[in-house]
C-alpha cells in the first residue's frame, strides 16, 4: 500500500471508527473491494452466495437477507430496507449514532429510509444520477461539448422511419431505450422490416437513434474527487459473445491486460475524453465513482457512446488489481469525497496499467440453478491431475471440459478475490442452488490476474468450460 493510499485510509477509518458504515446492494460482490481496510464496515445484501459464506466465516459481519429467511420482492435494495429485521440489524450495530450507508444502486425511498434512521447515503442524489444514467438526458447534456459522441437522433418510436434514420446516420442504426442494463436495451438494427418491428414493439417510447461505430469496444472509470478528477482501469470491454449471452450488445466480460496494449496516443485521447466527461458531471454537481463506455473506431477516433454516473459493476474488481498494484483505488478517492476528507493527491495526466480480466456467463432466458458447481480457485491441469495417486480415485471438484475428460478444471482452494490467486489460477464464483436468474442476469463468473481476450478472442477453453459449467448446474 503506497503511503497516499494509506494516509487516506486512515482518515477514513478515523470516521467509520466512530460511525459505521453499511453497503446495500442485492448482490454482495458490488460491495468487496476494501472490505480487508475499512473498519466498522458492514454489507446488507439480498441474495445468498459463496461471496458472503467466505466473508461470515472470516468474521465481516452481513445482513443477509436470504440467509435470514427474509423474502424480498422484487429483489432491489428498497425493498431490502423497508423489512424491520433489516433496518433492526442496522440499528443494533449504530446503536443510535450516525451510520453512513453506500449504495450500489438505489432511488429517492430508499435514500429517505436511510436518512429517516439516522443514516448519511455516500452517493450522488438518485435524480443526478438518472440525468446522467438516462440514455435522452445524457445525449442532451454532451452534444453541445468537447465530448465526441456519435451521430444521434431523439425520436419517439414509429415516429421516424427507416429511410429517413439510414439517410442520416447510415445503414446499421443502434437504437437505445431511454433506461436500460447491460446492454438489454440495446438493438442493432440493419434493415427496414427489422426496424419497423422494433418500432412497433417499443411504441410509445422516446428512443435514442444513433450511427454504428465500427472498431472495438472499452470502459474506463473516473472519480471527481477533492474537486479534481482522477481516471484509472481502463479496460477492453468484451460483449455479445453469442455462447455466453443472448444480447449483442450485452457485456461478458472486462480485460485490463488486453488494454494495456493500445498506442500511448489512443491511451491519451481516451483519457482526454474521460477527464473531459469528469469536467461536465463536476459542473452539474456530481461528485465520486463514473465510467464511460466508448469507441475506438478503425481510424483511431474515440466516441463516447454511454456514461454510467454511479459506481461501475467492475470496480470492485479494479479496487483489488488496483491494491495489487499500488495504486490508490478510485473507490477509496470516492469514499473520501463524500466523508469530507482532503484529497492531496494530484492527478496522473496518464492512464497506469492494471493486469487481470474476468468474464461471465448470462442466462439465455430465465434459468432455474437446481445443481451446485463448487465456487473457488481452478487451475486448469492435465489429465493426470485429476488422479489421487494415493488412491487411484479421481479428486473431488472437478468440471471436465469434453467427454474425453482430459482437460480438467481442478478445485485448489477456497477464494473469491484475484488477490487469493497463486500457482496460475483463476477465480470461478458459480450462483448457489435455488436460485432463479433471469434473462441476462449472471450464472458463473472468472477472474483472472492475466490477459484472457486478444485479437482471436476469448481463449477457447473458456468457453468450453461455461458450457461444462451451465450443463452441470441446470
Amino acid at each position: 500500500m503506497n503511503s497516499d493510499t494509506k494516509k487516506i485510509l486512515d482518515q477514513i477509518n478515523a470516521k467509520t471508527k466512530e460511525f459505521p458504515l453499511f453497503y446495500a446492494s442485492r448482490d454482495i460482490e458490488r460491495s468487496v473491494g476494501m472490505e480487508n481496510l475499512i473498519e466498522n464496515y458492514f454489507p446488507i445484501c439480498i441474495e445468498n452466495s459463496y461471496i458472503e459464506e467466505q466473508l461470515s466465516a472470516k468474521g465481516l459481519k452481513i445482513f443477509c437477507a436470504e440467509k435470514n429467511n427474509v423474502k424480498v420482492a422484487p429483489k432491489t435494495t428498497l425493498n431490502l430496507l423497508k423489512h424491520k429485521e433489516c433496518l433492526n440489524w442496522i440499528n443494533s450495530i449504530a446503536s443510535g449514532k450516525v451510520f453512513f450507508t453506500q449504495f450500489f444502486q438505489f432511488n429517492e425511498p430508499a435514500y429517505k429510509i436511510v436518512e429517516k434512521a439516522g443514516g448519511k447515503v455516500l452517493n450522488n442524489h438518485s435524480s443526478l444520477n438518472r440525468i446522467f444514467e438516462n440514455k435522452i438526458s445524457q445525449y442532451q447534456k454532451l452534444r453541445e461539448t468537447l465530448v465526441n459522441i456519435p451521430k444521434t437522433i431523439i425520436a419517439e418510436a414509429g415516429k421516424i422511419s427507416f429511410a429517413e434514420a439510414e439517410s442520416k446516420l447510415g445503414s446499421t442504426i443502434v437504437v437505445q431505450m431511454d433506461v436500460s442494463h447491460t446492454g438489454a436495451g440495446t438493438y442493432f438494427i440493419d434493415g427496414e422490416v427489422e426496424f419497423n418491428i422494433l418500432m412497433q414493439k417499443l411504441s410509445g417510447n422516446f428512443l435514442k437513434f444513433s450511427e454504428y461505430i465500427k472498431g472495438d469496444s472499452y470502459t474506463i472509470n473516473g472519480c471527481i474527487a477533492g474537486g479534481k478528477i482522477f481516471v484509472a482501469g481502463l479496460q477492453y470491454q468484451i460483449t455479445g459473445i453469442p455462447e455466453l449471452t443472448l444480447g449483442k450488445g450485452s457485456t461478458v466480460g472486462n480485460d485490463w491486460s488486453y488494454a494495456n496494449s493500445l498506442d500511448n496516443d489512443l491511451k491519451q485521447k481516451v483519457f482526454n475524453q474521460t477527464s473531459c466527461v469528469g469536467e461536465i458531471l463536476k459542473a452539474n454537481g456530481y461528485r465520486g465513482l463514473f465510467g464511460i463506455d466508448l469507441i475506438i473506431s478503425r481510424s483511431g477516433d474515440i466516441f463516447v457512446i454511454e456514461i454510467n454516473a454511479r459506481q461501475t459493476a467492475n470496480i470492485p474488481m479494479q479496487t483489488k488489481l488496483e491494491l495489487l498494484h499500488n495504486q490508490t483505488p478510485l473507490s477509496l478517492l470516492h469514499l473520501a469525497e463524500f466523508l469530507e476528507i482532503p484529497i492531496d493527491i494530484d492527478p496522473k495526466k496518464e492512464i497506469n496499467n492494471l493486469f487481470g480480466s474476468q468474464v461471465f456467463l448470462r442466462a439465455k432466458e430465465n434459468f432455474k440453478i437446481n445443481h451446485m458447481a463448487k465456487s473457488g480457485i481452478y487451475r486448469l491441469q492435465s489429465d493426470n491431475s485429476a488422479i489421487n495417486w494415493d488412491t487411484l480415485q479421481r479428486k473431488e471438484n472437478i468440471i471436465y471440459l469434453d467427454e474425453e475428460m482430459d482437460k480438467p478444471l481442478i478445485y485448489q482452494k477456497d477464494g473469491f478475490s484475484v488477490e487469493q490467486i497463486d500457482n496460475g489460477g483463476f477465480v470461478l464464483l458459480n450462483q448457489p442452488p435455488g436460485q432463479v436468474k433471469l434473462t441476462g442476469e449472471e450464472l458463473s463468473r472468472m477472474q483472472f490476474k492475466e490477459q484472457i481476450f486478444d485479437r482471436n478472442g476469448l481463449k477457447p477453453w473458456i468457453l468450453e468450460a461455461f458450457a461444462a459449467i451451465e450443463h452441470i448446474i441446470k
